[in-house]
């Protein structure tokens, strides 16, 4: 029998349950254009089992709007491939939950890129771990804004390379409060 979803109009998705959307199967979901998932909602993303997550094209994550990206569950994150994170607009960066970019492994921190890390905001920053942080290429780091910096933690700080803090821009390192340069500080021995 073969699938309606792929002929279904925008505003037949946007009727659409969360009990019909857990009903698909994957190729059903792999059928979707992106004007398909771009009208998808939150709840219709957060529907989506990992499987369907997982088979999802570049340009099909691309396309969920910014009001639903956020619908993504911790586990539907990880399901996210490295190429999946690559492609993400800056849009869709900008407003996911501190929760959601926590949920980030380092393969996938590692991934954004620079333009995305421009997009992260203070508390999206200070949800990523210290080894998420070491994946940053010297480029990522030039890209953390005079606001975003202020959401490294001293641990953050203290476990990037020199090459890492040298590549912080001006305004960035300007941005840093008394608090995250001293205590990320290697402590000195009593002499």
């Amino acid at each position: 029998m073969t699938s309606i979803v792929s002929s279904l109009s925008l505003s037949q998705i946007r009727q659409l349950s969360t009990e019909t959307i857990q009903q698909w199967s994957t190729e059903d979901v792999a059928s979707l254009s992106t004007s398909q998932i771009g009208a998808f909602s939150s709840k219709q993303i957060a529907a989506l089992e990992l499987e369907d997550i997982g088979i999802l094209s570049d340009g099909q994550i691309s396309a969920i709007s910014q009001g639903a990206i956020i619908g993504l569950s911790l586990d539907q994150i990880g399901a996210l491939t490295h190429s999946s994170i690559e492609n993400l607009t800056t849009g869709q960066v900008a407003v996911l939950t501190a929760s959601q970019v926590g949920a980030l492994s380092a393969d996938q921190a590692e991934a954004l890129t620079p333009s995305q890390v421009q997009a992260l905001g203070t508390a999206q920053l200070a949800a990523l771990a210290p080894e998420d942080l070491a994946t940053f290429s010297t480029e990522d780091m030039a890209a953390i804004s005079y606001k975003a910096v202020q959401g490294l933690s001293p641990a953050a700080l203290a476990a990037l390379s020199s090459g890492q803090v040298a590549a912080l821009a001006p305004l960035a390192v300007a941005g840093l409060t008394t608090d995250q340069t001293e205590r990320s500080r290697p402590t000195r021995s009593p002499r």
